[in-house]
């Protein structure tokens, strides 16, 4: 019953541990700011860190000993040393007798970790970037795409974290980057992110143990046509609390949107067959969302936080055709398309540290979509003004969800365990009116638990190994008179071997289930032509895709190579499939017999400089599509390939970017994917300052991307899109971070529970 006490009384008064504390000076007895302290065991097994505050105090609180101390600071010689004292009083750090100025991610800059590999980028290779957000493509394989999203393996489920807490790539781009501690990258997200089917989690890292607080703006904007990407973000730490705030805001007025189409199919004895010459049409997109987050932690003891989310979002298509029959007619035709929707959701997260070995948290989060499309499409006869078709569609839908969560996770000398439990609750109503019919009201419900287990270690520094296996049950009611349900296994194992410090080899395999989204099962018809619409599918089944990977990463200090070999594997794939209705063609979803991927995907980045003023980056990748229909066998290969340069010089800097097009086969479609280019130019005229202007897609005859059917579809079709509002377009960069005082960065969750599903099915453009 005694020790029963003592332990309860270290777990809620964690603060009476013995601590290691002491003071980081200069030669000349000045404190140094943020150094890095790292407490190891004596075998160097890391306990835990901590930044020294503005007076260069440090406080640790553990009960191991003996223990060993590393200090690490940009501007600083290291220091490593072992002791068993309490209080170390003053340690002395010397300046660096070199000089840190290469931009090359090298093993010194990369630490590999069971869970994760951690990079550390100096302040001057992030500060020749326009952002913190385009310093990233130092990591191997982690690529900034044009539109500021994030790829990692030539794959774009990316999942990026700010401290642990869920973020977005505009955020990031407005941090300021002298406050970035450190950059996690899971490459095997844990088992409790499976569900979502992430490929990688970035998790930013900012320093701690500095007051007051901190403004970052960055925008990028061009005025013909009107298009922006701004975001504002302000925080301020008091004592143990943060408060945080962040804008986004997103415009486009396009006015020349070309849909262009040869399309033919047969209903109930009739033939369509046209050809549709896209007109210059507008397209116009606004998006505004506000962050408030609040946050009271203790570090190392506990973490609470409550985020509010509330965004609203618009999108308008209106697309003019003149559209010529096989019989000579003519006619003009609108297809439009208007979507409103409010977003919001309240998140609440606690995480306790019991101690250095035992770790629990707790997430609620509730979230609410209101959305709102109007779909139409008419045909009016050129000669005589007459309306030959129209018809619409309007859905309104309501769909609230909770998402919950708890883990566990207890590290001991061989490895670290953790068993979780999520679960999902979701329930969409729907009421859908079309030309000459009232409305009709369905929903859709489903619920989907998920129980995880992680095991991660090491065996010396070496073999780095971790295996998963998590349960997944699902339930859903569509259209509130089908029922199904089902139990589903998803294993991973993944086992890395480090031959050098420069070079390492891996291999990972995962099993994942993903279960068809509310808006996929819901009715929401679009209307694309006479008797041709888009919707969903309410009798899809969740599927499973075997994923397969090997790889290897390379570093010399001018040159970095990476290569990855991939493989998928996924019986009953939903995919885009034509079937007959009851009115009309329907342009849908459908579980296939199969879907084959095989992917081999290398990067290089080379410095040609030893003042590494320019660098290269070459990203190519190979891949192979075979989808295994009903009635259809298609094979597509295909290639793409990404070029970066950076020329850095004083103050001034220059970025190219380029991509190839490539073709995706995806269900009864082939997707022909857009090349894209930009050049931009930039100069830092004070620190944490950046202007710049850029040229996006220079000499291009218009931003494009299409899809073409299968010859077994019911419909066959070429389409093309056209911006030619992009071609040559030209913006303005800014960014601006500074402080006032300094940002606390305390400990952040792990990531947000939010439900991104609105309910209601959109193509994606």
């Amino acid at each position: 019953m005694k020790k029963l006490l003592i332990l309860l009384f270290c777990m809620l008064f964690p603060v009476l541990l013995i601590a290691q504390r002491g003071r980081v000076i200069t030669p000349d007895k000045k404190p140094i700011a943020e150094v890095v302290v790292m407490l190891s065991k004596a075998d160097s097994t890391f306990v835990k860190s901590v930044a020294t505050d503005t007076d260069g105090r440090f406080d640790l609180m553990s009960d191991v000993r003996p223990y060993l101390l590393s200090f690490d600071h940009s501007e600083y010689a290291p220091k490593s040393m072992r002791a068993e004292v309490n209080d170390l009083g003053d340690i002395v750090l010397d300046d660096r007798a070199y000089n840190l100025r290469e931009l090359v991610v090298s093993p010194k800059d990369m630490e590999q970790f069971a869970t994760h590999k951690s990079y550390h980028l100096s302040e001057e290779q992030m500060g020749r970037y326009p952002d913190f957000l385009h310093a990233l493509s130092e990591i191997p394989m982690l690529l900034v795409g044009i539109d500021n999203k994030l790829s990692y393996m030539g794959m774009g489920s990316v999942k990026i974290l700010l401290n642990g807490v869920s973020s977005t790539e505009s955020e990031i781009a407005a941090l300021n980057p002298r406050d970035i501690a450190e950059i996690k990258v899971y490459d095997t997200p844990p088992a409790r992110f499976a569900d979502i089917g992430l490929t990688c989690i970035i998790d930013v890292i900012t320093k701690k143990n500095i007051t007051g607080g901190s403004v970052g703006i960055n925008l990028r904007d061009a005025f013909i046509p009107v298009y922006g990407e701004n975001t504002v973000g302000v925080s301020y730490n008091h004592g143990k609390s943060r408060w945080s705030f962040n804008y986004n805001n997103t415009i486009r007025r396009i006015k020349k949107y070309r849909l262009s189409q040869r399309l033919a199919y047969k209903f109930e004895g009739k033939e369509y067959i046209k050809e549709k010459e896209g007109i210059d049409s507008p397209f116009d997109r606004d998006e505004n969302s506000f962050r408030l987050g609040y946050m009271n932690s203790r570090h190392k003891s506990y973490q609470f936080n409550v985020t509010g989310y509330a965004a609203i979002s618009r999108q308008s298509d209106n697309h003019f055709q003149n559209v010529l029959y096989f019989n000579g007619e003519t006619f003009l035709s609108q297809t439009k398309s208007n979507n409103s929707q409010k977003n919001y959701y309240l998140d609440i997260y606690y995480n306790r540290e019991f101690d250095e070995h035992n770790e629990a948290l707790v997430s609620i989060t509730g979230t609410y979509y209101d959305s709102h499309l109007l779909s139409a499409y008419s045909e009016i006869e050129h000669n005589t003004s007459r309306e030959y078709f129209r018809n619409y569609s309007y859905i309104t839908s309501r769909k609230p969800s909770l998402i919950a969560e708890t883990q566990y996770s207890h590290s001991m000398k061989i490895g670290t365990i953790s068993l979780g439990v999520k679960d999902y609750l979701q329930y969409n109503l729907q009421n859908i009116t079309t030309d000459g019919s009232a409305g009709r009201e369905s929903y859709t419900l489903s619920n989907r638990m998920n129980v995880f287990g992680d095991f991660d270690g090491h065996l010396n520094k070496k073999l780095y190994y971790k295996a998963s296996l998590g349960i997944e049950h699902s339930y859903f009611v569509v259209e509130g008179t089908k029922t199904f349900s089902s139990f589903y296994l998803y294993p991973r194992i993944s086992l890395r071997y480090l031959f050098a410090q420069n070079l390492q080899l891996f291999a990972f395999y995962r099993l994942n289930t993903a279960s068809p989204t509310v808006s996929m099962l819901s009715q929401t018809p679009i209307w694309i032509d006479n008797k041709y619409i888009y919707q969903g599918n309410p009798d899809l089944k969740p599927y499973q895709t075997h994923y397969l990977l090997f790889g290897t990463y390379y570093y010399l200090p001018q040159f970095t190579f990476a290569m990855n070999l991939i493989y998928y594997n996924s019986p009953n794939d939903i995919l885009p499939y034509f079937v007959k209705g009851d009115n009309t063609i329907v342009q849908t979803y459908a579980n296939m017999k199969k879907s084959e991927r095989y992917e081999a995907v290398a990067e290089i980045l080379w410095y040609p400089f030893k003042s590494k003023i320019l660098s290269f980056t070459l990203t190519g990748m190979l891949y192979k599509y075979n989808v295994v229909g009903y009635d259809y066998n298609w094979t597509q290969n295909s290639a793409r390939f990404f070029f970066e340069t950076h020329i850095n010089w004083k103050k001034f800097g220059i970025d190219l970017f380029y991509q190839t097009t490539s073709k995706m086969i995806s269900g009864q479609l082939l997707r022909k994917m857009p090349r894209a280019a930009y050049a931009e130019l930039h100069y830092r005229p004070l620190k944490g300052m950046t202007t710049g202007i850029g040229w996006r897609y220079p000499f291009f005859y218009a931003y494009e991307e299409g899809k073409e059917t299968h010859p077994s579809a019911l419909v066959q079709s070429f389409t093309t899109i056209q911006t030619r509002d992009y071609s040559n377009m030209i913006y303005i960069r800014f960014v601006y971070n500074f402080s006032f005082g300094r940002n606390v960065q305390a400990p952040q969750k792990k990531i947000d529970n939010k439900d991104t599903d609105s309910g209601i099915l959109l193509e994606q453009k």
